[in-house]
């Protein structure tokens, strides 16, 4: 009822949220970041099988095969099939090998995506124990989201900035253009 009321989410698309929720256990708590991104989320969307996912992204199955084992994409535990997201960052992954890098050299992103997810459990986790109800729990997540997303971003190109400033021998300037 809330998502139909407060949050005006067609019934196809709140149908399709419970659909994967109760098709992947650890799906739950996204929905609350799938709905801070309600223009991603298509309900007429069906997860794809490997050889699916592979073939939309412009891979091949063994190349999907290895990014899983990397940890740089996760199909549904459950189903083993390819979300939406999946099959993006699949997209995403091909661009990058077709520019020469290599599953190996992509890892480091998987490791570093995966520490930054257990922190911000923990965070998270600390942040909601005084008792708070459901509601007040997702306000305090969406407000987290809203401010962690953005300091991600602002960080890596700070840090970006600077290494690149160095590769470039400009190291004397400073982060301001």
């Amino acid at each position: 009822l809330e998502l139909r009321t407060h949050r005006r989410l067609p019934l196809e698309t709140i149908r399709a949220l419970l659909q994967r929720m109760e098709a992947d256990p650890t799906y739950r708590f996204l929905v609350v970041e799938q709905l801070l991104h309600e223009d991603a989320f298509a309900p007429d969307f069906h997860p794809l099988s490997r050889t699916e996912a592979a073939a939309q992204a412009g891979l091949t199955e063994a190349q999907v095969r290895e990014l899983e084992a990397l940890g740089l994409v996760l199909p549904c535990p459950k189903t083993g099939r390819f979300d939406e997201e999946a099959v993006h960052l699949l997209r995403v992954l091909a661009g990058l090998l077709e520019m020469g890098f290599t599953p190996e050299d992509l890892h480091f992103y998987a490791r570093w995506a995966q520490e930054v997810a257990r922190h911000e459990r923990a965070l998270f986790a600390d942040l909601c124990q005084d008792g708070s109800d459901e509601a007040e729990k997702v306000a305090r997540y969406q407000r987290f989201r809203e401010l962690a997303g953005p300091l991600l971003r602002l960080l890596h190109l700070n840090y970006l900035r600077r290494t690149l400033y160095d590769l470039l021998g400009a190291s004397g300037q400073g982060t301001e253009g």
